[in-house]
């Protein structure tokens, strides 16, 4: 939820756009002797809000990233690119 909150503050402004989840998240919880780290990926669609096709518009990837060893957490996304599906 914050991931998608996030690209809704970053493209709310367009009204010719709509931000909707594509169905794919990821959960990954990676340890060592040092600690834990956890990396959380979802699939992002920048759909058309005048087309009704399946698969429209742009997908984009959501990564956030909480690093216990280092205290840190982090968030990036990929720069859109057109839907394969």
């Amino acid at each position: 939820v914050f991931l998608y909150e996030k690209l809704v503050l970053k493209y709310g402004h367009r009204p010719d756009i709509a931000v909707i989840q594509a169905g794919e998240h990821g959960l990954d919880v990676r340890t060592t002797r040092r600690g834990v780290c956890i990396v959380f990926e979802a699939l992002f669609r920048l759909h058309p809000v005048e087309s009704l096709e399946v698969g429209a518009g742009e997908e984009l990837r959501g990564v956030a990233r909480v690093d216990f060893v280092r205290k840190t957490a982090s968030m990036t996304f990929s720069k859109p690119r057109p839907s394969t599906r």
